[in-house]
Order: structure tokens, then sequence, then C-alpha cells
């Protein structure tokens, strides 16, 4: 690794920012305000980032709403509408989300009333005569609930003891419960409610029918809409599948846009500046170093002045590691992410991961037949991958990207061939099945078993055998 120092005019600091985020090798580290100052962003450039942060926010919430996490779009030329200027992005982004929004709006109170319809409408037309009865009366209130036979008979002996409250119950089972109606003249109502809330009996809220629609009419528009509104649903999420198929491809790259910018802009904020002049600082890799500077000299010119020294392994803190592995070995690099990785300078554990790993996964598997579906499902990832497809882990909670699946798929693919490597030499296929198949000459066979068989015990013999008796010593 080398230590970069690029010193240059302030106006010149967006341009250098942007020319080495898109070189992507260089890795930048806060730089000491004490001499030059902290690099404040004003005027446009402040301006330019909150235009950015509503760009972002808009697409993530449209990435989120039509369940675009985790899209890879990078192999898709970028649309047209990601090549206009950041206004116009933001209206195309606002366009897309009021449709998103209202179908989703849509979608959330059809999926409520369905919810509600499924409640209450079999206790509505359980209760559809006696409510029906009751709805035009002036003088009657009925409260309708839900309790056990034990609950039920503590009601009704409580009715019979309390003078203040009066009321008839009437009473339908319901599932392992008992459906009630309890009906009371409308001045002694407050006095019902309030004993069914002492005994913790809670009412049924039924939804209210609309003015001037009886219980009948309403009972009718209820099924009318449990039939109807399901198809609804459907379509709805058909309509939302169009728009994130129409928009996916733009929506990524306005995206990506976005969060590049805002990387610059965070960026910007660890550089040092003065009225005139800016300082950055950071790393890249020794094999880069020269055409990284060559290319800053002939893009800024005398703009800008650049200095760079080789890291210190001792003196130098917060060093970044690049890997530098063989092919083969590379796919094996994501291992290692699940520890600490190695300090700049130290030893590389890659190549051990590369070749143990798969190893033992094969010593400790040991089986043709288990290799072979661990090879077609390794395959399964790699061509799932390459056809820009993620997978959704479901449970897990967790979304591999299209990029890591043929990283995943060529290290199962490792561990397969391990596996079939040692299944062989364990003479194992789903078990000792070959060893049993053909009946009348096995694929393979245990040599020591080999002088209970009348001319050939099978085809392979088993190079490790397996513990087949064991006699203890005491």
């Amino acid at each position: 690794m080398d230590k970069l120092l690029v010193v240059g005019r302030r106006s010149e600091a967006d341009n250098v920012l942007s020319f080495l985020q898109d070189l992507g090798v260089v890795q930048l580290d806060p730089v000491s305000a004490d001499v030059l100052g902290a690099f404040e962003l004003t005027g446009d450039v402040q301006a330019s980032k909150e235009t950015q942060d509503r760009l972002l926010a808009e697409s993530q919430m449209l990435l989120d709403s039509l369940s675009l996490e985790g899209l890879d779009a990078s192999h898709v030329a970028a649309p047209d509408a990601s090549q206009q200027d950041a206004d116009a992005q933001l209206a195309y982004l606002k366009s897309v989300s009021s449709n998103v929004d209202a179908l989703l709006r849509e979608r959330s109170e059809a999926s409520e009333t369905l919810e509600t319809i499924k409640t209450y409408l079999p206790i509505m037309q359980q209760l559809e005569n006696s409510l029906g009865l009751l709805g035009d009366s002036r003088y009657l209130r009925a409260l309708p609930f839900i309790v056990s036979r034990d609950t039920l008979d503590e009601l009704e002996a409580a009715l019979t003891t309390d003078d203040k409250v009066q009321a008839e119950l009437v009473v339908q089972p319901y599932s392992k419960d008992y459906l009630v109606l309890a009906v009371t003249l409308d001045s002694r109502l407050e006095a019902l409610q309030g004993l069914l809330t002492r005994m913790g009996i809670g009412v049924l809220e039924l939804p209210k029918a609309a003015s001037g629609t009886s219980l009948s009419e309403q009972l009718g528009n209820m099924a009318s809409q449990q039939e109807s509104l399901p198809k609804r649903l459907t379509e709805i999420h058909s309509e939302l599948d169009a728009l994130a198929s129409e928009h996916a491809a733009a929506i990524y790259w306005i995206h990506s846009g976005a969060l590049d910018q805002r990387h610059r802009y965070d960026a910007m904020t660890n550089l040092a500046a003065g009225n005139y002049s800016f300082a950055l600082e950071g790393w890249l890799p020794t094999i880069n170093t020269a055409s990284v500077v060559n290319a800053l000299k002939e893009t800024f010119g005398d703009g800008i002045v650049t200095e760079t020294r080789h890291a210190d392994a001792i003196l130098d803190h917060g060093v970044p590691v690049k890997l530098e592995n063989p092919a083969w070995i590379q796919p094996f690099e994501g291992l290692l992410s699940l520890f600490a990785p190695p300090k700049y300078d130290a030893f590389d554990p890659s190549w051990t991961l590369a070749v143990f790993f798969p190893f033992y996964f094969g010593l400790v598997v040991g089986d043709i037949g288990f290799g072979i579906l661990f090879v077609v499902l390794g395959q399964w990832f790699r061509r799932r991958g390459k056809n820009g497809n993620s997978l959704d882990l479901g449970p897990l909670g967790i979304t591999l990207s299209p990029g890591a699946l043929p990283v995943i798929g060529t290290v199962i693919n490792w561990c397969a061939a391990w596996s079939i490597v040692f299944g062989v030499l364990f003479g194992e296929f789903f078990g000792n099945f070959l060893e049993r198949f053909p009946s009348f000459l096995p694929i393979f066979y245990a040599p020591m078993h080999a002088h209970h068989h009348e001319g050939l015990a099978g085809l392979i013999p088993i190079a490790l055998l397996r513990v087949e008796l064991f006699t203890p010593l005491l």
C-alpha cells in the first residue's frame, strides 16, 4: 500500500473526488484540520447535496415499496430517465412514487377491509335475525360479545342479583365459546356496559351500516366485497409488478448515482481546506500508484500537487488491506470476512481456507451421492447469479446478491469435489448403496469380506475401511 496526498485549488475538490471515485482504487482517510481547517459544504455544493439526499431517500423508498431491494441492474444499460439532471430525476421518481403510493394505499385499505369482513361477517350473519328485529327500535339496545361457558354463568348470576342492570341474553354457540347478545332498555345501557367492563367482557364493535342501509343490505355488501376484494388485490399486485418491471432499471441507476454522490459529499467533510485550497489523504495499492498519479496530472495539470510514499507496517496505523490471491483462492476470501481481517504486511490465511476448508468438508461428508447434489446446488447458484437474480433465504432474513452467488457456488463446487473424492475412497453413495448394487456384482466391496464371495466380490475395493467391529480391551 502507498499513502497518497493531494493538494489543490478548493474549486477542484469536487472534481478530484469524483475522479478518484471513478478510479475505485483509493481509500480516503480524514485529514487533520489543524493547519488548513475543516472543509465545509456551502452554497451550490450544499444545495446539490440536499438534492442528492432527496433523490436517495425517494429512490430507496421505491426500492423498498416495489420489493426491489438487492436488485443489481448494473448489467443493464442506464435508461434515459437516469441520465437527466437531478431535478428531472426527482420529478420522475415522484411521478412513479405517486402511482405506487396510490396502489399501496388501496392495497392496505382492501386488506384491512377483508380482515374486518373475515372477523365480523360470520358473527353478523349469526346475529342477523336478532339484530334485524332490534334495528329500528327506539327503546331497546343490544350489546354483542363472545364469552366462555364459565363467564356466561357468572354473567347470568350477576344479572339476577344486580337490580340496576336488567337485560335479556340471546345465547348461541360460537366455535368453542358462546356468542351472546345482551338486550336492555336504552336507559339501562350504561349500567349494563359498566357490569360487562367490571367482568372483563369486551363488547364487539360491529362495523357500522351506512346511513339508510339495513343490516341485510350491509351483510350483502360485505359478502360481495369478500368475493371482489381478493380479485382486486391480485390486480394491484400485478400493477405493482408491472411498475417494478418498467421502472426498476431507472430507479436502480438513479439510486446508485445518488449513493455515489452521497459518498463523495461525505468524503468532502474529511478533507482539510483553506479559503482557496484543499488537501486529501488516502491509501491505494502500490501497483496502481503510478497510473493514478499520472491520471491526476493529465486531468488536472498544475491545479493539484501529489505526493506518495510506501506504507510503513510499524509506524502507520489503520492501513487498509487488499488481498491479492490467485483466481482459485479468491472465492474463499469471503470466508475470511467472518473473522478479523489480517493486518497490513501480515500473513494472509486465505490459501489455508481454500485448501483445508473444502478438504475437511469432503472428509466429513465423504459420499458420492451427496457430493453430486452439492455440485447441482453449486451450479444452480452460479447460473442464478450470472443471470442477475438474487436469492432470498426467507426465514433467515438474508438476501444473497447476484454478485455473491457465483462465488458461493464455486466454494460449494470445491466442497462437492472433495466429497466425491472421499466418497470414492470410503465407497459410499448415499450410504453403502453401491456395496449392494447391483446384487450380482456390486460397485464397491470391502477387501476384508472378499473371501466370503466366490469369484469377484465387486468392482472397486474400498480404500479407507470403516470400523465394523470393536472389541474393548477390558
